[in-house]
């Protein structure tokens, strides 16, 4: 399930976006984070290229470049980049918001142990249930 439903989230992006609180979001913010952050030595987009949000062809399967694309690490860079005015795009709280957002109901769906670390999110469905059941009903919306 997790899976497929990543697939369509990113499809759906790609294609045109999503509208959430009122502001547009697609990856016309990620390309111009991935622009402003590969000028500087201390580049906080390591983890991504284009290549996360241009994909083709049977890529699109890689769930690894989908989970990179919406991290925490993005969603804290958006957050820094657009509280320092360096984004020109002003929807950048609600895009930071919703990739962490898919970052944790990513966490929620791939567990594969009952028992995790400190996180409350990766540990097995039922352990930290009022956080999960939060935030998949944030995803559902």
């Amino acid at each position: 399930m997790t899976k497929e439903k990543l697939f369509e989230i990113i499809a759906f992006a790609e294609a045109s976006g999503f509208i959430i609180n009122g502001e547009e979001i697609n990856k016309h913010i990620i390309e111009e984070l991935i622009d402003v952050t590969s000028k500087s030595d201390l580049k906080i987009t390591h983890k991504i290229s284009l290549e996360n949000i241009n994909v083709r062809g049977a890529a699109r399967q890689k769930v690894k470049l989908a989970t990179k694309l919406f991290s925490r690490t993005i969603s804290m860079a958006l957050s820094r980049c657009g509280s320092m005015g360096i984004l020109k795009q002003g929807n950048w709280p609600e895009c930071a918001e919703f990739f962490n957002l898919v970052n944790e109901w990513f966490d929620i769906m791939n567990v594969k142990v009952p028992t995790s670390d400190s996180r409350d999110r990766t540990k097995a469905y039922g352990l930290a249930l009022d956080l999960q059941n939060r935030i998949i009903e944030e995803m559902t919306k």
